[in-house]
């Protein structure tokens, strides 16, 4: 086993300690939506959903857009970040490719549902898998339809 396995491993169990004491709001859900028809839309829509987890089953930290991350432009309106998530590892992990979406095909969608703790929730896009660390992977997303959620 190499260092950074050993690394991602032990990581992974730490990012799961706040989710164990109880302060992580959001269940995280990935969404991979295929249709029917020939185009994004038509026919009949079937949706494949997987939770996203650190360690022994926790939800992972997301974090909502600042003020001065909106006006920098790295992350949009009502837009969060997810993560950091493991990547794969022998003990869990998660793979990049599930959350690039590389199974989907044109036309399939790749969406992330967020669910808070009063059982509310936004759907988001995925717009930046960020894998340039080898022990972390971080997503970045932004709300769907108009749907934004108030940074208090």
């Amino acid at each position: 086993m190499t260092l950074a396995e050993d690394l991602r491993s032990t990581l992974d169990t730490a990012r799961a300690i706040a989710g164990t004491l109880g302060l992580r709001m959001y269940r995280v859900y990935l969404l991979e939506g295929y249709w029917s028809g020939p185009y994004t839309g038509d026919g009949e829509e079937s949706i494949v959903e997987t939770e996203l987890l650190v360690g022994s089953g926790q939800p992972p930290k997301v974090t909502f857009a600042t003020g001065e991350q909106i006006a920098l432009g790295s992350v949009a309106k009502g837009g969060c970040t997810i993560g950091p998530l493991t990547p794969s590892h022998s003990g869990g992990g998660v793979p990049a490719s599930l959350l690039e979406g590389s199974s989907l095909s044109a036309g399939d969608t790749l969406h992330v549902r967020l669910v808070h703790q009063d059982g509310s929730e936004t759907i988001y896009r995925v717009t930046d898998v960020d894998k340039s660390k080898s022990l972390r992977i971080k997503l970045t997303c932004e709300p769907v339809g108009g749907a934004e959620r108030v940074v208090d």
